[in-house]
Formats: C-alpha cells, sequence, structure tokens
C-alpha cells in the first residue's frame, strides 16, 4: 500500500488495471473449462448413447412388427392381404439388418459390441424360423406355422432381452453423463458468480483506493487553488511529501502561494504610496482649488499617473471657466425665456377661451341641425308610408272594379238562364193547350187528362211571368252595376293621381333630408374641427405653461450652478505637492510580479470657446411696440 502511495498515477492505474485483467481471465478460464466439460457429455449424449438407443428402439418395434405378420400370416386371408403381410416383413428385416450393421460400425464399448452379438445370432436364427414361417403359410400349412411360431417364442424373447438391456445399458450412460453435464453447469455457474463477486470486490477496492490516493488530493488541491484565486493566502495542501504528480503539485501550490504574498504585499507598498502622494493633491481639489499640482517623487508609472492628474487639474480649471461663462449666458437667457413663455401664455388663455365658445356655438347649431335632419327624415317615412297607403288603396280598387266586372258577367248569364225558362214556360204552354185539344177530342176518357193539361198551363204562365219580373229586376240591377263599375274605375283613376302626386311629394321631402343629412354632416365637421382647434389650443396652453414651468426651473437651476461654481478656483496661485520618497520593496523570497507598464494617455483636447451670447431682448410686461413683443403678438 505504501508502494501504491507513492507510485505515479500513470503506475497505480496500471497495477490495478493488471489485478483486474488477471481476475477476470481466471474466470474466463474457469467457465470455459466448465462449458467444455457440458459440451463433452453433449457430444457424448448426442453422438453415441442417443442414437444407440434409438437404433436399438426401432429393431424391437421391427421385430414387434414382424411378429404380429407372421401370425397374420397363418391365419385365412386374401392373398393381396398376405402379399403386404410379406413386403411389410421384408422391410422391416432389411431395416433390422441396417440397423445391426450400423451398431457395428459405431464405437461399442465391450458390453455394447456383447450386446450386440447376442442380439446378431439371436435375429440370425429368428430370421430363418420366419422364413420358415412365410413358406409353410404360401402353401397353406397353417396349422404347422402356427407351431413354428409357438415354438420360436423363446427366441423372439431372447432377441427382445438382448434390445432391452442394449436400450437400458445407454439410458444409464445418458443419465450419467446429464448428471455430469448438470454439474459442469453448476460448477460454471458458482465459479462465475464467485469471480464476478470478487471482480465486484476488487473494483469497489480499486474504486476507494483511488478516491483516496488521487481523488480527494486532487480535490483538495483544487479547493486550495480556489481560495488562493479568491486572494486566501493562508490556504495549503498537505501533500507536500508525497513522490507522485499530487506531491509536485502540492509543492508548486505552495511556491505559487509565496510568489502570490510577495506580489500582494509589493502591490500594497505601492498602493500606499499611491494613496499618500495622490491624498493631499485630492484634498485640494475637493476644497475647490484647480491650480494644485503634483510635482516630482514620482517615477515609472506613477510618473504617469502625476502628468495625467495634473494635466486632469489644468483641464478641469479651464471646464470650470468654461462652465461659468455657460452658466451666466443660462441664467440671462433663461431670464428672457421666462418672460416670453408668461406672455404667451397669457395669450394662448385667451385664445382658447375664444375657441372654446365658438365650440360651444357650433354644438348648439349641430345640435338644431341634427333635429332638422331628423324631422325631414321623419316627414320622408311619413310620405312613404302614405305613398304605400295610397298604393294600397288603387289595389282595392282595381280588384274592386274586376269584382264589378263579374258581377256584370254573371248578370247576362243570369238573364240568359231566365230567357231559357221563358222559352221553357212557353213551349209548356203550347205542350199543354195541345193535351187539352186532344182530351176534347178524345171526350169523356180525355177529362181527367183536360183538368191536367189546364193545371200545366196555369204553371207554365205563371213561370213566365215570373221569368219576366226576375228578368226585370236584373235589368235593373245590371245597370246599377255598370254605373258602380264606371264609378269605382273614375275612383281608381283618381287614386292613381293621387299617388303620382304623393310620389313626386315624396322625391322632394327625399331631396330635403338627405340635403339636411349633408349639411348636418358638414356642420359636424366643423364642429369636430373646431373641437380639434380647441384641444390643440388647450394643449398649447398647457405645453406653455410646461415651457414657463421649465424657464423658472432652468433660471432657478443656472443661478444655483453658478452659485456652485463660484467656490473653485482657477488661478495659477496653488500649492505644488511633492511626493514621498519610494519605499524600497525587499528582495527576500521569490521576484515579485511585474507592473506593466501604462499605456500613455492621449492628449488632452482643448475645449471649445462657448459662443458669445446675444444681447438680452428687453419685453416690456404692459404689451409695448417692441420688437420682442410684435414676434409674440404673431405667433
Amino acid at each position: 500500500m505504501e508502494y501504491l502511495k507513492n507510485a505515479p498515477i500513470r503506475r497505480k492505474l496500471s497495477r490495478l488495471f493488471v489485478i483486474i485483467a488477471a481476475m477476470i481471465m481466471a474466470a474466463l478460464a474457469m467457465i470455459s473449462a466448465g462449458l467444455h466439460q457440458i459440451s463433452a457429455n453433449d457430444a457424448e449424449i448426442t453422438g453415441d448413447h442417443v442414437p444407440q438407443a434409438l437404433l436399438a428402439n426401432g429393431m424391437d418395434t421391427a421385430i414387434a412388427q414382424i411378429d404380429a405378420d407372421l401370425r397374420a400370416l397363418t391365419m385365412p386371408s386374401s392373398s393381396q392381404t398376405a402379399a403386404r403381410y410379406t413386403a411389410r416383413i421384408a422391410e422391416n428385416r432389411a431395416m433390422i439388418d441396417k440397423a445391426v450393421t450400423s451398431l457395428k460400425a459405431t464405437d461399442l464399448d465391450a458390453n455394447e459390441a456383447g450386446f450386440v452379438g447376442d442380439f446378431a445370432k439371436g435375429w440370425t436364427s429368428y430370421a430363418t424360423a420366419a422364413e420358415q414361417v412365410q413358406a409353410l403359410a404360401g402353401q397353406a400349412h397353417m396349422a404347422e406355422a402356427q407351431g413354428l411360431i409357438q415354438q420360436n417364442e423363446e427366441l423372439a424373447q431372447g432377441i427382445d432381452s438382448s434390445l432391452d438391456k442394449l436400450i437400458d445399458y445407454q439410458r444409464g450412460h445418458i443419465t450419467q453423463a446429464t448428471a455430469a453435464a448438470n454439474q459442469a453447469y453448476w460448477f460454471s455457474l458458482i465459479t462465475g458468480l464467485g469471480a464476478l463477486a470478487g471482480l465486484i470486490a476488487v473494483l469497489v477496492w480499486s474504486y476507494r483506493l483511488l478516491e483516496r490516493l488521487v481523488a480527494r488530493p486532487v480535490a483538495e488541491v483544487t479547493q486550495a487553488l480556489t481560495r488562493l484565486g479568491a486572494g486566501d493566502r493562508t490556504a495549503q495542501v498537505d501533500h507536500a511529501d508525497s513522490a507522485d504528480e499530487l506531491g509536485d503539485l502540492a509543492r508548486a501550490f505552495g511556491a505559487l502561494r509565496d510568489q502570490l504574498a510577495t506580489a500582494d504585499a509589493a502591490k500594497a507598498a505601492q498602493v500606499d504610496l499611491i494613496v499618500r502622494t495622490l491624498g493631499v493633491a485630492l484634498a485640494d481639489l475637493k476644497s475647490g482649488n484647480l491650480a494644485a499640482r503634483i510635482e516630482g517623487g514620482l517615477e515609472g508609472p506613477f510618473a504617469q499617473l502625476r502628468d495625467d492628474f495634473n494635466t486632469m487639474a489644468a483641464e478641469l480649471g479651464k471646464v470650470i471657466g468654461a462652465v461659468t461663462s455657460a452658466a451666466d449666458n443660462v441664467r440671462t437667457g433663461s431670464t428672457e425665456i421666462r418672460a416670453a413663455s408668461d406672455d404667451l401664455a397669457h395669450r394662448t388663455e385667451a385664445q382658447a377661451a375664444q375657441l372654446e365658445t365658438a365650440a360651444t356655438a357650433m354644438r348648439n347649431v349641430t345640435a338644431m341641425v341634427d333635429d332638422s335632419a331628423a324631422k325631414a327624415e321623419a316627414v320622408r317615412h311619413t310620405i312613404e308610408e302614405t305613398a304605400l297607403a295610397a298604393s294600397d288603396g288603387g289595389q282595392v280598387v282595381t280588384e274592386a272594379v274586376a269584382a264589378m266586372d263579374g258581377i256584370a258577367r254573371s248578370s247576362q248569364t243570369i238573364n240568359q238562364i231566365i230567357d231559357l225558362i221563358d222559352g221553357i214556360a212557353f213551349q209548356t204552354n203550347l205542350l199543354a193547350l195541345n193535351a187539352g185539344v186532344e182530351a176534347a177530342r178524345a171526350g169523356d176518357a180525355g177529362k181527367g187528362f183536360a183538368v191536367v193539361a189546364t193545371e200545366v198551363r196555369a204553371l207554365a204562365r205563371r213561370s213566365a211571368d215570373a221569368a219576366r219580373d226576375i228578368k226585370g229586376l236584373i235589368g235593373e240591377s245590371t245597370g246599377q252595376v255598370a254605373a258602380g263599375v264606371q264609378l269605382v274605375t273614375r275612383t281608381g283613376e283618381a287614386l292613381e293621381a293621387i299617388i303620382a302626386r304623393i310620389g313626386n311629394v315624396r322625391g322632394l321631402v327625399a331631396g330635403i333630408a338627405e340635403a339636411t343629412a349633408d349639411q348636418s354632416d358638414s356642420v359636424k365637421k366643423v364642429y369636430e374641427t373646431v373641437g380639434s382647434l380647441d384641444r390643440m389650443t388647450q394643449q398649447n396652453a398647457a405645453m406653455v405653461e410646461e415651457s414657463t414651468a421649465a424657464a423658472r426651473t432652468l433660471a432657478s437651476e443656472a443661478d444655483a450652478l453658478g452659485n456652485l461654481v463660484a467656490r473653485f478656483r482657477a488661478g495659477s496661485s496653488g500649492p505644488a505637492h511633492r511626493a514621498p520618497a519610494v519605499v524600497a520593496v525587499p528582495s527576500a523570497g521569490p521576484a515579485p510580479l511585474p507592473v506593466p507598464t501604462p499605456v500613455a494617455a492621449p492628449a488632452p483636447r482643448a475645449l471649445p470657446t462657448p459662443a458669445a451670447t446675444p444681447a438680452p431682448r428687453k419685453i416690456s410686461a404692459a404689451g409695448g411696440g417692441g420688437s420682442g413683443m410684435e414676434d409674440w403678438s404673431e405667433f
């Protein structure tokens, strides 16, 4: 552990990597051995024992089939059935012979070879007996064939026993190989899990070791560097005695800390020198003495600071002088602006009052015009409704005329019907007269018929009289209807004339309403324009008030500025301040950080000379005839 503590970081990492790689290789070797054992057992099972067991099982099944077919041949059956049994026996015999050959060709141990030899001997005898049974069955000696089968029963059991022994032997080997494969599997699993647990333990140990030997010291150095960068010169690193990279880093940190401490001391001495040199001069500037200067005593970068301070003081004196002159000019101009703004405010207020009165008058005119337009629109609607009513009346008159015409046509039809009835009554009278004549000719036999004919003639006469009365009434009604039709027609013509007059009036009223609406729109626009002028005048008045207030504020600020710059003295009789002797910084320890050479300051620019302020204009408060007042009046 002490060796790793002082070893370089690269060597620490390489040693840990070698340990982890060795554990991984060992685990892989043990797992590979287990897998190889499993593969060997699987090859033994699938390549040796299982094929032999399958062949033995197939031969056992074939022998049982042959025995069944031989017994079937000894039973009465057709020639086709016997041929099928014979063919199947031959097929099974060929399969058994092939299986025996295959078994002998495999790698057999002594027990397997003994089982196969016993079966081969018994099979040869059984095959010979089977041929004899087939021959006897073919010759129809069924009883002899059955007797021969009974004699060979023990032989069949013997070869079955040989096959059963071979199958049991292979089953035992398969069981042993399977157990060995399971054992190898569990060995590989346990070995792999153990190797994984060991690898995890080594990784955890390596992590903690690297954290203690590398990560934690690096974090401590990082924190110390952060504190050192923040200005803490007491930061320390406790790994200076280590022989690795962290020890080198800790020793470099100590050297850097000592160098920064020395540089801080030198910087403090230089800052103290600057403060003591500039303190008095800045105090003079604070008291308002712009003639204060720093002379001699400063060298190097501080000489440039001295020159910059002296230049700044000189330029500041010029600026204060220019500000003083500008303050006087601003004071004079602000006084003039304030007077002009006051006068403009009074005039704007008067103009705003007049525009407000005009706006009120225009509002009243707009209201009256709107009322006239509304009334004209109402008249137009009334005329339109009257026109619609007259149009409806004309339609009614037209329908009445059509109805009168229909009544006249109906009266004419009724006249025709009455004429028809009158003709029928006349014909009936003639028929009754003829019937009376015929009855008179008949004598006593026609008396009853003569009475009926007389009654029919009387009824026909009354019908003719009633038809003439109705015809007279209908004629009178037809005349009255014709007179009514003429009156209704004249009424319709009068209504049409009224409708035409109403249409003309409606057009005139619509023109009046449209003209009134246009006039209302024009008056509204004039009112809106006057309102806009009123608002703008009010805004101008407010702006003038703001300008007046700003002018007053500007005058007050100008007075304050004049009072402020009056405390500065820009003369050349100010004292010159000499800098104290520069204190030499001891050179013990690491060399202090070099002070950068300041960049030469640009030459100060001369302030522009303020323009001459024009003579102030006098403005009469009573509105006299000065030129300035004439300009404001024009505004």
